[in-house]
């Protein structure tokens, strides 16, 4: 249409360039970068800013592939054009002179490199503002220079600066917008996560800075997903409600502005406004924090010193990440991240965080498989021998910082958030549930909105067990009416919100029963609070409004999601091709519990007799102390780095719940019910949640019966761990 030597026609060809160049196929991307700027050339002079963009896209390729030496001459042309078409002082000049400054880096030319850095990071300051993401990547690089010229202290203050930066920006972003838009925006900070961790491990008085980077970003999704926000609108005051609109928008537009950049605006018109729609959101949120006690939490800083202040004078935070080391002397992008690895950081009341290099994650993955496997069979009696070789990759580092503590509160990542903790074997041969009281958090950051008892439930208990799941007639009846088989097919592949489940059929458990007429005498309950049979409805827990306990005896299950292809995402500013996301349906339509009229898919009142962990996520469980989902594999879900279990532990954190006792595997019906008797026996005479739950493994492992962990060690306590409130 617009011929073969229209700008817009070099446009396209440098988008296709920069797809291959993401990728990795460096000699499909050289020839169209090559004819993209032969045409900005012709076109548009060879002087014009476009010409200079197209010179710096090439120039980044080869120094992605190594070719130095034919990057540095482009990298000078485009220098010299955008500071005499631009000024000296532009962004676009700060850029070029940010990649030549990587280039004589990556050839570890630093004295050439470091006054580079330092023009960029002074352009970046005065025409964007201190605040701005390119001074935070301006920072990081001058940073990782330092510490590739051994400077460890002038590196570890530009760390901590360009992650104050990183977390005001974080904070603006994360108010609007969808939930896959805020995973792509934190997944680009993982790589920000990972090098200052490597750091630390090697450069102990940095460790501060790199535990305050994991608390910033494990689990973070969970806490921006847009439903949490529409809880935070809810939480206000009705004649508040404009106030927190006028909040949002006031982001967004912060937000926007941040990353749009300069454009047509002088240094000073940009910064003011910056200035102006910062202060108006301070101002806003002040507002809010002052009459609802989640927008302060919400709020409110997220620092070690916060998280210390805390833990108790007996107790260990191991906050576990699965990382990939960074190496800044590498020369080329694509050596710098070496295999993932997992450490952990370890906090206690008093003191310095402690980093510790635990070992390769694919090693310690294939043994916690192993361990797992040994846990959900019952016959199989390999599992003390496992669980010592598992202590031995993740504990045996850290014994030395946990010989006087009791209480080990766990924020595990990746595979290891399906490690039963209590069923580990210490180097006595002891299990590790007679040397601590093990409780498990999403994030060590959820200690500080456990810190907050502004919310209080004047809700009852409820139990809802043995549903009536009704006939499995209904789903054959279903897949038989189905006229486009081709449709089903499809809707079956993709496991939609919409389809059957794949055709489940769910039992009655005689066990759950039993459960719920214990409990009803165990805590006094009446029959308005004891939902089973066809009472167990998904539409009569959507109604309950925090309840003090909520108890749930059923069914649960995850179905595993189909592998599609995966996503790229630039994840650090100066490298491509770290952060894999796997593109598939939201795992919390995928993980769930059964109720009445489950097999019928027709429950009445438009519910199927599912209740999804996204529809659980929906829950108004604000002030609810408690939520047992006495049932299988409610513990399980998608893993992800960094965001923990994608499932109905993530729902029942984001409907409120202070804590929550899952479940890690098939678990068996009668055992269940004892461990749950007992458990709520132990409850009403004041003993902690966590606290409880331990009592009752170390009883029932010493039965021999029950004394297989995987009888005891299913259940699993995460949250708040301390006795509930008095009534």
């Amino acid at each position: 249409a617009l011929g073969p030597e229209h700008p817009d026609t070099a446009m396209s060809l440098n988008n296709l360039a920069a797809l291959y160049d993401a990728s990795g196929a460096y000699a499909k991307a050289e020839p169209l970068y090559q004819r993209a700027l032969a045409i900005f050339e012709k076109a548009l002079g060879p002087e014009h800013p476009n010409t200079a963009t197209s010179l710096n896209n090439l120039a980044g390729l080869y120094r992605a592939s190594g070719a130095y030496a034919k990057a540095e001459p482009l990298l000078q042309r485009a220098l010299a054009i955008r500071e005499k078409a631009l000024g000296p002082e532009h962004p676009d000049t700060a850029r070029s002179l940010n990649n030549l400054a990587l280039l004589h880096d990556a050839s570890g030319a630093y004295p050439k490199a470091a006054p580079l850095y330092r023009r960029a990071l002074a352009i970046y300051e005065k025409a964007l503002g201190p605040e701005h993401p390119d001074t935070a990547t301006s920072l990081e690089n001058v940073a990782h220079l330092h510490w590739s010229d051994d400077q460890p202290k002038q590196a570890q203050s530009l760390f901590e600066r360009a992650q104050r930066v990183r977390e005001v920006n974080t904070e603006r972003f994360l108010l609007f917008g969808s939930e896959s838009r805020k995973q792509a925006y934190l997944l680009q900070g993982k790589g920000n996560v990972d090098a200052q961790t490597t750091f630390a491990l090697s450069v102990s008085s940095a460790t501060p800075v790199a535990l305050t980077g994991a608390l910033q970003f494990k689990g973070r999704t969970l806490d921006a997903m847009s439903a949490s926000v529409q809880r935070l609108r809810q939480s206000v005051q009705a004649e508040d409600r404009a106030l927190f609109d006028q909040l949002e928008e006031t982001a967004r537009q912060l937000s926007n502005l941040t990353f749009r950049g300069l454009a047509n605006d002088t240094p000073e018109r940009y910064q003011q406004q910056l200035a102006e729609l910062a202060q108006q959101q301070e101002q806003i949120e002040t507002q809010l924090a002052e009459r609802s006690s989640a927008v302060r939490q919400a709020t409110k800083p997220i620092s070690v010193a916060g998280v210390q202040a805390q833990l108790a004078s007996n107790a260990v935070l191991a906050e576990w990440l699965r990382y990939q080391p960074f190496d800044p002397k590498a020369k080329n992008q694509r050596t710098q991240w070496d295999k993932p690895r997992y450490m952990a950081f370890l906090l206690k009341r008093t003191g310095q965080p402690i980093a510790v290099d635990l070992g390769e994650a694919d090693r310690i993955d294939k043994k916690v498989a192993q361990f797992r496997q040994t846990l959900t069979d019952p016959a199989n009696n390999n599992y003390r021998d496992l669980g010592a070789e598992l202590s031995q990759l993740l504990l045996k580092p850290l014994w030395t910082h946990l010989d006087k503590a009791e209480q080990l509160l766990i924020s595990a990542d990746s595979a290891l958030h399906l490690v039963p903790f209590d069923a580990l074997v210490d180097e006595q041969g002891e299990y590790l549930a007679k040397r601590f009281n093990v409780s498990y958090l999403t994030s060590g950051r959820d200690l500080l909105r456990l810190a907050d008892n502004s919310v209080k439930t004047a809700g009852k208990t409820l139990v809802m067990a043995d549903p009536d799941y009704g006939s499995a007639t209904a789903v054959a009846a279903q897949r038989v009416a189905a006229t486009d088989t081709t449709t089903l097919a499809l809707a079956e592949a993709v496991r939609s919100s919409e389809f059957d489940r794949s055709g489940i059929v769910f039992k009655r458990l005689p066990g759950t029963a039993d459960e719920a007429k214990a409990l009803t005498t165990l805590l006094k309950l009446t029959d308005q609070e004891v939902l089973t049979d066809a009472r167990a409805t998904e539409a009569a827990i959507k109604q309950v409004r925090g309840p003090r306990i909520l108890h749930i005896a059923t069914h649960g299950f995850f179905l595993k999601d189909n592998e599609l292809p995966k996503l790229t995402l630039n994840s650090f500013g100066t490298q491509a091709d770290q952060a894999m996301v796997r593109i598939g349906e939201n795992p919390l339509l995928r993980s769930g519990l059964a109720l009445a009229g489950a097999n019928a898919r027709i429950a009445g009142n438009g519910d199927d007799g599912i209740l999804t962990a996204a529809e659980a996520a929906q829950l108004d469980l604000n002030g609810t102390e408690l939520v047992v989902l006495s049932a299988c594999e409610t513990g399980t879900g998608d893993i992800r780095t960094g965001e923990g279990v994608y499932g109905l532990r993530r729902a029942l954190v984001l409907a409120g719940a202070q804590s929550q006792l899952v479940s890690l595997w098939k678990v068996a019906d009668n055992a269940t019910k004892e461990l749950m008797t007992k458990y709520y026996e132990r409850l009403l005479k004041g003993e902690g949640r966590s606290a409880a739950l331990h009592a009752v493994q170390l009883e029932m492992m010493q039965s021999k019966e029950y004394r297989h962990p995987y009888y005891w060690a299913a259940f699993v306590p995460i949250g708040d761990w301390r006795p509930l409130s008095k009534h």
